[in-house]
């Protein structure tokens, strides 16, 4: 029930960490403010991850189970495979953003 529903939290805490992070006086120059590429990039993924994310939860709430787990719940190591896969696919399609976030806002381009 609660797989997708990770995800989608994944997506946003790192996001908004790495956002947060390099704004913070941990860079050794006090607090600064995100550059706007760092905002719009950093909304999107919220938005789009909390969308996504309530859309499916609500929707396994509806049917009460998630079919696609079915086979592979008495599999551990095959369950297990399932949420290496959903981390790896959450780093690749993230590190777009996080790769503009962890720049400092005065060295954008």
């Amino acid at each position: 029930m609660y797989y997708d529903l990770i995800g989608s939290l994944t997506y946003i805490s790192i996001s908004l960490f790495t956002i947060i992070y390099t704004i913070s006086p941990a860079q050794g120059i006090g607090w600064s403010a995100p550059h706007p590429r760092q905002v719009i990039a950093t909304s999107l993924v919220v938005v789009w991850a909390t969308r996504l994310g309530s859309f499916l939860f609500m929707r396994i709430r509806r049917d009460t189970k998630d079919g696609r787990f079915n086979e592979i719940k008495p599999y551990f190591v095959a369950f297990f495979g399932t949420w290496t896969i959903q981390g790896t696919w959450v780093f690749l399609t993230g590190l777009s953003v996080w790769a503009v976030n962890q720049r400092l806002p005065r060295t954008q381009p």
